[in-house]
């Protein structure tokens, strides 16, 4: 029941009911929403907005059921559940004198709060959908999706008339879209002015996304051969043979993983060091077993290449 349609010389009317002639205009009797409702559940909504007189026509038939129609002498017993629903909240509408602070504490048995929408983000893009899809039927369009753009400035919009102004915003971009997609440019003027800087922040966002990756670790050692060259390359013997260490064709290593496995170390990233840099950081790391003496003279070969002479301290470190 509204009470907020409800007129205020017909108030305890609506409630209660009245007989023939109780009232100019009362030409016939009337069963009021009490009496009617029987053993159901009567909702009044916007209870908030009755005058405090009228409030208190409620006080009696909340505490004990009873009431008599308008007219009528007789006392009658509503067995009818109540729920009321209110815009504002009723216990600081009490604590102000806008709302009978007696009514409010015969209603307060259990209370529910329901947050705004803007306090419900997660709850627009699924609220939005079901909608789209409903004037979708009714204006026959053709719409598959929602853009994520207009997406996201339905979820940055404070939405001070909640799930009406909600729905009149969704009706407003179906009927002026076109094709499968609702985009941001179908939105009313309101929510893509209030969602004009975040819209840009999304969309430069957008764009580092879609850039190309960067290439990994082993694309770019593939993608400079050079390095490779930097490796002691020593001679073959008589039978065509090679050392361990160095490093074959068909083999995709790091310069430095060579070096790093007989020392037993965790080859470290350093983007495009020379060579050398990456042999001299190496030897200041923690080394588990002490450097055999074939290790020292393969780190001094490799260090030969770029004509470094490392200190006996350092290569014993």
């Amino acid at each position: 029941m509204p009470c907020g349609a409800l007129s205020a010389n017909l108030v305890e009317s609506e409630f209660f009911g009245h007989n023939k002639g109780a009232f100019t205009g009362a030409d016939r009797p009337k069963v009021g929403k009490f009496a009617a409702v029987g053993e159901g559940t009567l909702l009044l909504d916007e209870i908030d907005t009755l005058a405090l007189e009228q409030q208190a026509t409620l006080l009696r038939v909340i505490e004990t059921g009873e009431f008599e129609p308008v007219g009528s002498v007789d006392t009658q017993k509503s067995h009818a559940r109540l729920i009321v629903a209110a815009n504002v909240d009723l216990e600081d509408a009490a604590a102000r004198g806008k709302f009978r602070a007696d009514l409010y504490f015969r209603l307060n048995v259990m209370s529910f709060h329901l947050p705004p929408l803007r306090e419900r983000v997660i709850d627009i893009a699924p609220l939005a959908r079901g909608m789209a899809v409903r004037f979708n039927r009714k204006f026959n369009k053709d719409l598959f999706e929602i853009s994520p753009e207009a997406m996201a400035a339905l979820e940055a919009f404070p939405w001070p008339g909640n799930l009406r102004q909600l729905e009149n915003v969704v009706q407003h971009a179906v009927l002026v879209s076109s094709g499968t997609e609702l985009r941001f440019e179908h939105l009313p003027v309101a929510i893509r002015e209030h969602a004009g800087p975040a819209q840009r922040l999304r969309r430069a966002r957008g764009r580092i996304a879609a850039a190309p990756p960067r290439p990994d670790r082993a694309q770019r050692h593939s993608a400079c051969p050079g390095q490779q060259r930097l490796l002691p390359q020593p001679r073959r013997n008589g039978a065509g043979n090679q050392p361990r260490h160095a490093l074959q064709e068909d083999e995709e290593v790091r310069p430095d993983e060579r070096l790093a496995r007989p020392l037993r170390l965790r080859v470290p990233s350093y983007g495009r060091m020379p060579s050398h840099v990456y042999r001299l950081r190496l030897l200041h790391q923690r080394i588990d077993h002490p450097p055999s003496s074939r290790q020292i003279r393969t780190v001094e070969s490799s260090l030969a290449v770029a004509n470094i002479r490392p200190s006996d301290e350092t290569l014993t470190e």
